[in-house]
């Protein structure tokens, strides 16, 4: 029986280092904190190195009144979310993720290996409290409150009945709404948003449906410094996430408005 066990053991701590140690405060408040910051289950299992069952089990002690049934809330959102958007997933190890980036970089005997880990979502941009942004409607006062902030973004058209967008703009912005969103509806002399508004209402014209959405960065790990969303507000994160998603999806095969790196370098200034 004992040599069962240790198996049985040995087999858990080979995926899971850390499985049936005891938690120490250090853990209990990562845990926490990775959780606020919209981490899933999974993730927080590989960053901690337990199993999933002891995440859950754990953040109910944390969160005795509402701990568990808002882990598994966040965990059926994330799987709805990648059900509507029908967005593949990227690793067989992070199954609620509606994208996944992992790049590890090739090196020499004398370079430096830099591993870059991106778990991410794309969230709709709500003019109302159920009602989806779509071009070229009006900012709302709900808007202004609520998307107050830094963000990356993107602009996608959707054909009816397709999940999937047909075609696709990534930026990126200091101030999502008013600011950023203000400029693409009445672009004024910038020749970016001219010809941005002009290709969106295209699209509109074509009946094509067209939508914004935010990023919701649930976890960032370049070589062991985790960033979140909140990281968002340097603007020299914003635009490496910016370039490294639309590096991503260009070599994905989507279809982007996005100009090139440099175009897209020198109209920074203004965003």
């Amino acid at each position: 029986m004992t040599s069962e066990y240790q198996q049985r053991l040995q087999r858990i701590r080979s995926e899971y280092p850390k499985a049936y140690e005891r938690w120490c405060a250090a853990d209990d408040a990562r845990l926490v904190q990775e959780f606020d910051h919209g981490a899933s289950i999974e993730e927080l299992a590989r960053l901690l190195q337990r199993q999933p069952s002891a995440i859950e089990s754990r953040l109910a002690k944390a969160r005795p009144h509402n701990g568990l049934a808002q882990v598994r809330a966040k965990v059926e959102q994330a799987q709805e979310l990648s059900r509507l958007t029908g967005l593949k997933r990227a690793s067989a190890q992070a199954p609620l993720m509606a994208g996944d980036i992992s790049t590890p970089l090739a090196s020499s005997e004398n370079s430096t290996i830099l591993e870059i880990r991106l778990a991410f979502r794309w969230e709709p941009v709500l003019c109302g409290d159920n009602d989806q942004y779509q071009f070229p409607q009006p900012i709302t006062g709900f808007m202004r409150g609520r998307y107050r902030s830094p963000a990356i973004y993107r602009w996608s058209v959707y054909e009816e009945g397709n999940a999937d967008p047909c075609l696709t703009y990534i930026g990126s912005a200091k101030e999502l709404c008013p600011d950023r969103l203000a400029r693409y509806l009445d672009p004024g002399s910038s020749e970016c948003d001219r010809r941005l508004n002009k290709e969106l209402h295209k699209c509109r014209q074509k009946g094509l449906a067209v939508r914004l959405e935010a990023l919701d960065l649930c976890m960032m790990d370049v070589a062991g410094s985790l960033w979140t969303s909140k990281s968002l507000r340097h603007a020299t994160i914003r635009l490496f996430v910016e370039q490294l998603l639309i590096s991503y999806y260009r070599q994905g095969g989507s279809r982007l408005l996005n100009l090139s790196a440099r175009s897209c370098l020198e109209r920074k200034g203004n965003d």
